[in-house]
């Protein structure tokens, strides 16, 4: 992810501002001057497991999220190209989400990216399209819920959102999630009669 410090017509939030306390404050007072550009990186994929979530015996949850060579290598592509697109659109100034952010004003500074750390805590990384968790699919052993949504295992349970598909789709999910609904909004109706 990259910022653009210039005035823009889209302003994404102080989620998109990186640095914390004074430092994020200075940023956050810059708002109507900032565009962000977000690019989604796909997980579960090819070499990559993505992450996973577990729960001790004793009842605490634990998060495990490798950032992958896979996907690092498409984070610093997709940070490159989008300072790129935001420097071709006139912005003096890009500045990625490190915790030391990269100032990007031409090509030189562009290539910095390849050598910046993309560690926990050392790079902001968010989800803006939380995808998977309840796959649909016709074996319950593989999956939560059938082909319309409805759960294997609990007769009067439906899932319609974007949890039934097997990962992430690399895109807004929002009108896939609309011809599920509308799917699956049949198959409910054709239940309850």
């Amino acid at each position: 992810m990259t910022l653009t410090i210039e005035p823009a017509s889209s302003i994404d939030g102080a989620i998109a501002v990186p640095g914390f306390g004074d430092a994020h404050r200075r940023l956050a007072e810059r708002l109507p001057f900032i565009q962000a550009t977000i690019a989604l990186l796909i997980d579960g994929h090819h070499d990559d497991d993505g992450g996973d979530v577990s729960v001790s015996d004793a009842g605490r949850i634990s998060l495990r999220y490798p950032l992958r060579a896979s996907l690092r290598e498409a984070a610093v592509d997709a940070i490159g190209n989008m300072a790129r697109l935001q420097l071709a659109a006139g912005a003096r100034e890009v500045m990625t989400l490190h915790e030391t952010p990269i100032v990007i004003r031409g090509e030189a500074d562009i290539a910095r990216i390849a050598d910046a750390p993309f560690v926990a805590n050392g790079h902001t990384l968010f989800s803006a399209h939380q995808m998977g968790g309840c796959p649909m699919g016709s074996d319950p052993r593989r999956s939560v819920v059938d082909t319309r949504g409805r759960h294997h295992q609990l007769e009067n349970l439906w899932v319609v959102d974007g949890s039934v598909f097997p990962t992430s789709l690399g895109v807004n999910p929002q009108l896939s999630i609309y011809a599920h609904a509308r799917l699956f909004a049949t198959a409910i109706a054709e239940a309850a009669k």
